[in-house]
């Protein structure tokens, strides 16, 4: 027997604002600055509740997603904090590095090869294993 596996893409449904319920269908909340975080107590029905679902928060840069997720096990109070707290990390890695995400300061930390070099690098790889007898 074969096993086929296809990835399937799926579309997630996307609420921006103040989507009063949306959380009981199973969507996500994304926010689009850390200002509007102060009413997921007014979406979620309280500061004591516990959603499940993740808050996608767009990040300082305008295009990075901040993922918050509760899990059912943190309050709303301690999301919005959360919220906070992560979009005020990402305007300071703006300020030092210019991104949200410094994929260049990555790599030289884990020793790997710069983000210029990989494509010389590949090429070369290719080219030694195609001229190398089997």
């Amino acid at each position: 027997m074969v096993e086929l596996l296809i990835p399937v893409a799926r579309r997630a449904p996307i609420a921006y604002g103040n989507p009063k319920g949306v959380m009981r269908g199973g969507r996500h909340i994304i926010l689009r600055g850390k200002d509007e975080a102060d009413v997921l107590s007014q979406i979620f029905g309280g500061r004591a509740a516990m959603p499940r679902q993740e808050v996608v928060i767009v990040g300082p840069d305008g295009r990075t997603p901040i993922l918050v997720a509760g899990l059912g096990v943190a309050e709303v109070s301690e999301i919005e904090e959360e919220v906070h707290r992560a979009y005020e990390k990402g305007e300071a890695m703006m300020k030092e590095h210019g991104t949200v995400m410094p994929f260049d300061k990555f790599r030289e930390r884990r020793g790997l090869a710069r983000r210029e070099d990989v494509d010389a690098m590949t090429r070369d790889a290719m080219r030694r294993a195609g001229t190398r007898k089997s």
